[in-house]
């Protein structure tokens, strides 16, 4: 997430981008708000650093999925090796999965609430400054940290899942 954030704000700093931030009026129309859509997501990217990124995702799950084994492994010792590993299972796929729509959400929230929310108060009669910049890095850097904050939930959801499911065979095992 920090190597995520730290692509944002390089990007952000490169003086090109940093301008044409704050050219985009959104309250022009669908050409403006889908320009001012894409920065945002080459923000929350990692802008420069998308492509370390890029290379470094294998790695990582990778080394995630031998230390699942390696969990799993570890608790044959207590005949556990199929609860622990369903469990590693299901907080992997529920890591993936709530990044997934995390960042669903955001776009989603972008496209639809966040930028068209951004033109209608740049219609109002205060006196506001029309750049969409503020609103494209804020929206860049919740997509940058939500899907990391969502994992977290997402590994502990699958976990008690397997837990509460092994539970429920058991009990229904030993009441026979």
């Amino acid at each position: 997430m920090l190597v995520r954030l730290a692509g944002a704000g390089v990007y952000s700093a490169i003086p090109l981008n940093w301008t044409t931030m704050a050219t985009w009026d959104v309250t022009e129309g669908r050409k403006q708000l889908k320009a001012a859509y894409k920065q945002m997501k080459r923000v929350g990217q990692g802008g420069v650093i998308r492509p370390f990124l890029q290379y470094v995702h294998p790695f990582t799950r990778t080394i995630r999925l031998i230390l699942a084994i390696a969990r799993a492994w570890e608790a044959r010792v207590d005949n556990r090796l199929y609860e622990v590993g369903l469990a590693e299972a299901f907080a992997f796929m529920g890591n993936r999965c709530s990044r997934y729509w995390a960042r669903q959400f955001v776009d989603w929230a972008t496209k639809a609430i966040m930028l068209p929310l951004w033109s209608l108060m740049v219609v109002l009669p205060f006196d506001f400054d029309a750049q969409s910049r503020p609103i494209i890095i804020f929206m860049g850097i919740m997509r940058a940290i939500l899907p990391f904050a969502a994992s977290f939930q997402g590994s502990r959801i699958g976990r008690q899942l397997v837990r509460m499911e092994i539970g429920f065979v058991l009990d229904s095992l030993y009441r026979r």
